[in-house]
């Protein structure tokens, strides 16, 4: 009698199909007695734990931030408020060094040039009651002036000229003394100009066209002034409650400012041949009233002195187109 074998029971081993980026097990049909083990490498990391480094087509590597200066330039360039707008941006002036001399910004914008019926200006000999209406005036582009007064310090260090000395001689106290040529070579070597009639008294009274750098009400303390032949001029810079909207010191008192315009009537209009690049004999208009002046109206931002040669009280500080 033939005994049949056996019968064994066996049970299948499951077949996995696995996707490039599985989504989840695929269990077969008959499922296994014991839950097998499966390890496996996928071909491509799950979508659930893909952690993707890349860099975009045609960006920089750096961080897409700018620069304390990029920056200040793009408010300049864009700037459409009023003085308090831009010391809230930069309380004291954004200052940048060119040659070791300290800049602030001037950024764009419109004013109403001279328009002060309570100022003063000196027409040559005539002293003329009420400040003639200028017009309103654009800085088109934004630029760079002088912090402070030229010093005779940097005055030296720059190679400066002049043919008379300083008549009151300190390295922190401003050149004096010098003529406009003089002081036209020195910005010229600097990369700079003298600024225009224009761009300095929007540099102090800016687009609220304040009679002063520091508001509408006269503040005597504000300033260097009246004082006598032996006070003589003060330190740049001694004077800080003065300061302009944009951190410019000193643009009333201490010294008159040579700017580059030619001593022509207002309106204001700088295609009329007063920006032309003029020679020591002509007449020039200066800016600022200076230590020796007692006169109040002169002490205003629209006030103008018409000037040929130099004297003890002439002094300057320059400007720096975006150009430059």
């Amino acid at each position: 009698t033939n005994t049949p074998a056996p019968t064994s029971t066996t049970t299948p081993t499951p077949t996995y199909t696995l996707s490039n980026t599985p989504t989840k097990i695929h269990t077969s049909s008959n499922t296994p007695t014991e839950t097998p083990t499966v390890t496996y490498t996928p071909s491509k990391t799950s979508i659930s734990t893909l952690t993707t480094t890349y860099t975009p087509f045609n960006t920089p590597t750096t961080p897409n931030t700018l620069t304390p200066l990029e920056q200040a330039l793009e408010h300049a360039w864009n700037f459409s408020g009023t003085n308090e707008d831009w010391m809230t941006l930069y309380p004291g002036g954004f200052v940048q060094e060119f040659d070791g001399v300290d800049m602030v910004l001037v950024p764009k914008g419109c004013f109403r040039m001279g328009n002060d019926p309570l100022g003063y200006y000196w027409n040559g000999y005539d002293h003329v009651l009420g400040v003639p209406d200028g017009g309103n005036i654009c800085a088109e582009q934004p630029f760079w002036i002088d912090k402070y007064e030229v010093q005779q310090i940097d005055f030296q260090v720059l190679n400066g000229t002049q043919n008379s000395s300083p008549n009151y001689l300190g390295e922190e106290r401003p050149i004096e003394n010098i003529t406009w040529s003089e002081a036209w070579d020195f910005c010229k070597k600097r990369n700079g100009k003298l600024p225009t009639e224009a761009q300095w008294e929007y540099a102090a009274r800016g687009p609220d066209n304040l009679f002063f750098p520091w508001g509408n009400d006269w503040n005597g303390e504000n300033i260097i002034w009246n004082r006598s032949r032996i006070q003589g001029t003060a330190n740049v810079g001694s004077i800080l409650s003065g300061i302009s909207w944009i951190g410019a010191v000193d643009m009333i008192g201490n010294v008159w400012e040579w700017t580059s315009s030619l001593a022509i009537t207002y309106p204001y209009n700088s295609e009329d041949g007063r920006e032309k690049i003029g020679s020591h004999d002509d007449i020039y208009i200066l800016r600022g009233s200076s230590w020796f002046s007692s006169v109040l109206e002169w002490q205003r931002a629209t006030s103008r002195l018409r000037w040929g040669g130099y004297a003890l009280s002439t002094g300057f500080r320059c400007a720096r187109d975006m150009d430059a």
